[in-house]
């Protein structure tokens, strides 16, 4: 059995779907507890492992959000799925005996994310922490950085979390036509002829830092009438951010994009991504803009740096640091020609280390027991 989180969108995630209550996401916790609870109890009668976790300190109402939370704070039940995911099929995997688990965490520990775990990441954290012990129980992580997360978080060797790169499907890389592009651009993003898009695609949350991508396009717009933002992606901070968008009289300019099913052909019609999140691994939005030729400007955090050749290591700025950002921004913005031959040079790069035969081997590997917490290019 392998538990790794998908890449492609769910159906509730497509451009005008609806997303599920917090009813619907209470049963599907409640549901996932009840499953752990009752396949830890076999197996430690299988086991003979005496090991207690007391699992009523969660409860099945709401256990990884608290009572509270709202629809908005809810952005979906795939950003809360990950982990629960691991721990109830990685339970009911060993209670079968027969099989071995790769399971592949988030970016970061969940300790990270209290809108998704609340006030109960050590209760999760207990329950990994008898599933890593176990000899048929693989936990990866898709960078160094969050290997090393969940290593400290679980108080274990950083060599026992291997790291397996993401992969990107073959057809990311499919070139969208002239006809289709100037459709996304007119239709769907609204920019019209003379005018730059900058794209951001990203959680509406703290670790992406939403607020530092709406101050960078009001810098560049205050400089460049051609500017135009266009933000992907639901989230808690969503009223914040518009209302920040409003407080700048960029209303015009900049607009949320709620959710969208074709991210790829969007970033073919797009000039640049802008991403100036401060938390992650090694973001799939990096790996796809690069599969597009979009020329990007990137805080630097994660394993990013790793993502991108070096001839692109310029475009990454520090995090938080605004001005810097945008300067790198209105270069780019200034030369396109020159930088979406670097974007090309990025696509290459990108398509020889995040390829699926490579995750297939690397994930067989992890199976066998014979992958280890390497670098990103081995």
């Amino acid at each position: 059995a392998v538990a790794t989180p998908e890449r492609v969108p769910p159906p509730h995630l497509s451009s005008g779907a609806r997303r599920p209550s917090n009813r619907r996401f209470a049963a599907f916790m409640g549901v996932t507890l009840a499953g752990i609870a009752v396949a830890f109890a076999l197996w430690s009668l299988r086991s003979g492992d005496r090991a207690e976790i007391d699992l009523r300190n969660v409860p099945a109402s709401n256990p990884t959000t608290g009572e509270a939370v709202s629809d908005e704070g809810l952005e979906s039940s795939a950003d809360t799925e990950i982990d629960p995911q691991n721990v109830a099929a990685g339970l009911a995997a060993l209670c079968i005996g027969s099989c071995s688990v790769v399971a592949s965490g988030r970016n970061l520990h969940p300790g990270h994310f209290p809108q998704f775990y609340g006030p109960h990441a050590d209760d999760w954290c207990r329950i990994y922490r008898v599933l890593v012990d176990h000899p048929d129980y693989t936990l990866t992580c898709n960078s160094r950085r969050g290997a090393r997360s969940y290593a400290e978080w679980l108080g274990i060797d950083a060599e026992r979390v291997p790291t397996i790169p993401n992969a990107l499907a073959e057809e990311t890389f499919n070139e969208r036509r002239p006809a289709e592009i100037e459709t996304i651009r007119r239709d769907l993003l609204q920019i019209e002829a003379g005018e730059v898009c900058i794209l951001g695609v990203f959680r509406l949350s703290e670790e992406k830092r939403p607020q530092d991508f709406v101050h960078t396009l009001a810098r560049l717009i205050e400089s460049d009438s051609r500017v135009r933002g266009r933000i992907f992606g639901e989230g808690a901070l969503k009223s914040e951010i518009q209302n920040q968008i409003d407080e700048f009289d960029l209303s015009a300019q900049v607009r949320l994009m709620g959710n969208h099913g074709d991210i790829p052909g969007i970033m073919a019609a797009c000039d640049l991504l802008l991403h100036t999140a401060e938390a992650e691994g090694m973001p799939n939005v990096i790996a796809e803009a690069l599969a597009q030729r979009l020329p990007i400007v990137c805080t630097e955090t994660g394993d990013v740096r790793e993502m991108i050749p070096e001839e692109m290591h310029a475009q990454l700025c520090p995090v938080g640091d605004v001005p810097a950002i945008a300067e790198r921004a209105a270069e780019i913005l200034a030369r396109p020609v020159a930088y979406r031959r670097l974007a090309e040079l990025g696509r290459d790069f990108i398509r020889s280390r995040a390829g699926e035969g490579e995750l297939a081997e690397r994930t067989i590997a992890a199976l066998r027991g014979d992958l280890g917490a390497g670098p990103l290019d081995r």
